[in-house]
């Protein structure tokens, strides 16, 4: 709840001062679908998701534009073949044999505040372009994960301690996932009140915190392709 009110305050004083500012302006709704993945870890199968969001761009100087929206999106992956240790205060284990293999299928859902400059230049009299460039403020709400426990090894091979994660049994970690940043890239095509934009977001967080796992190095770097209806 406290994170939901510090969303709304803050997206409605920016929205205040920035409509005080800029005259021109209108809506847009925007939904589509959202490829995940992480980097730097190996056996990485990428998700297929969706987000929605809904903003206002103003006009600021020609052909410049500042978009503020809020967007409701969920970022997923899965990780293959992991082995996990459970964590007590006696340290990990276990680490000899008689350890699992799982999937880790990880799933979680974000409240965004996105934020862009966006350049638009007309292709020919029916159809513009546009460029955009910024970064929203990322907020993890809902943890989706499900950890799938595959089989049972026999024998711990040390080729495997590179992909063992640290697991506790009884504590959800998921509220150490603390909000964070992500940098914004895309490119637009629109057609009257209609746009189709593709976006390249890289999250800007480093560690990942799902179901009872103490932490995944790598972050989340996601493709969006969306339909926009301006209003």
């Amino acid at each position: 709840m406290r994170i939901s009110r510090r969303i709304i305050y803050a997206v409605f004083i920016l929205f205040i001062m920035i409509n005080t500012i800029y005259s021109q302006h209108f809506w847009y709704v925007k939904t589509g679908l959202k490829y995940s993945t992480l980097n730097n870890l190996e056996d990485i199968k990428p998700g297929l998701e969706y987000n929605f969001s809904i903003g206002r761009e103003w006009s600021i100087y020609e052909n410049l534009y500042l978009t503020l929206g809020l967007e409701y999106s969920v970022k997923s992956f899965t990780l293959e073949n992991r082995t996990i240790g459970s964590v007590s205060d006696m340290g990990v284990y276990p680490l000899g044999r008689s350890v699992y293999n799982y999937d880790i299928e990880g799933k979680i859902s974000f409240i965004e505040i996105p934020l862009n400059l966006k350049y638009k230049f007309d292709i020919n009299q029916k159809w513009k372009m546009s460029i955009q460039f910024g970064g929203s403020r990322s907020y993890p709400i809902k943890d989706f994960t499900k950890l799938k426990r595959k089989e049972y090894l026999y024998e711990y091979e040390n080729k495997l301690y590179d992909k063992t994660f640290r697991f506790k049994l009884i504590e959800n970690t998921f509220s150490d996932y603390k909000p964070g940043y992500t940098l914004n890239i895309g490119l637009g095509l629109i057609y009257q009140n209609y746009g189709l934009d593709i976006e390249y977001q890289k999250d800007m967080r480093d560690e990942i915190f799902v179901d009872s796992l103490l932490g995944i190095k790598g972050e989340v770097n996601s493709f969006k392709l969306s339909l926009v209806i301006f209003i």
